[in-house]
């Protein structure tokens, strides 16, 4: 309970101390640091990503001046700098800029060991990036760390069996379950957007009984939900089950025969 704190933002002092005093949680304030994530309030800045940049340049300082051969190097960089981001990159996605920032970083002390010494091109980073097996060395681009981690998170937000991805998805949903059409300030909201958009052509459906699938907006079968293919008002869509199983029975279909006819024109 000691190290626990509430976080309250638009709300009256004397409101805010009478919740302080309910929970028996002292409040606490942006920006705030908690297992090394720092928690920010609104859009991921620079400024709250600019200490971890540092952090690379600064461990890679430590080996400046070393003996270390090109191999040491190259396994420095692989199992030590590139992991020092990724507890940050589970939760952030990161601007482009301090990406490119931090990699140039990293490409630098494995060409050069010194991580602020640039030497002429000997290998394009992409192929750098690329595995050992490819012609490459095996390093992972930052870009590459973040976006992993960002399909990760999606998955885990997808299942929805997380209390915080239960809550994201009601903040981030209409009462009909469909996405909000308008902003709402997030800083993990961008990321998971992200994973989604990286994941959807690599993401497929078991159908077994229907229970689990929407009929109206999973890609079950179709590039793009079902309910995109018809120029039909959202709310009219209430009318029709929400679950694939109750279009589903042994004979073959049982669906509206407008819906019908959709199906067969998409060859399902």
């Amino acid at each position: 309970m000691a190290k626990s704190k509430i976080f309250m933002s638009s709300i009256p002092l004397t409101r805010r101390r009478i919740v302080s005093d309910i929970f028996g949680f002292k409040e606490g304030t942006f920006p705030k640091t908690y297992l090394g994530i720092p928690l920010i309030q609104g859009r991921v800045t620079k400024q709250a990503i600019i200490p971890l940049i540092e952090k690379i340049l600064k461990r890679a300082n430590i080996w400046t001046g070393s003996m270390i051969s090109f191999q040491g190097r190259v396994t420095l960089a692989k199992f030590v700098l590139n992991s020092i981001p990724i507890h940050n990159m589970v939760i952030y996605k990161w601007p482009r800029s301090l990406i490119k920032g931090g990699d140039n970083i990293i490409r630098n002390y494995i060409w050069t060991g010194d991580p602020t010494k640039r030497k002429g091109v000997t290998l394009k980073w992409e192929k750098v990036c690329e595995p050992v097996n490819e012609g490459g060395l095996g390093v992972r681009s930052l870009g590459e760390v973040n976006n992993a981690m960002l399909c990760k998170l999606h998955w885990v937000f997808k299942q929805n069996t997380e209390e915080w991805a239960k809550f994201l998805k009601s903040k981030f949903s209409s009462k009909s379950g469909d996405p909000i059409r308008y902003h709402k300030p997030s800083t993990i909201w961008k990321g998971i957007q992200t994973g989604a958009a990286l994941l959807k052509p690599h993401i497929g459906w078991l159908i077994e009984n229907g229970t689990q699938i929407d009929f109206r907006r999973d890609t079950w079968e179709t590039n793009i939900p079902i309910m995109e293919y018809i120029d039909l008002p959202r709310q009219l869509w209430k009318n029709y089950a929400p679950k694939l199983s109750n279009f589903i029975n042994p004979q073959g279909w049982n669906v509206p025969n407008d819906i019908r006819l959709l199906l067969l024109a998409l060859g399902i």
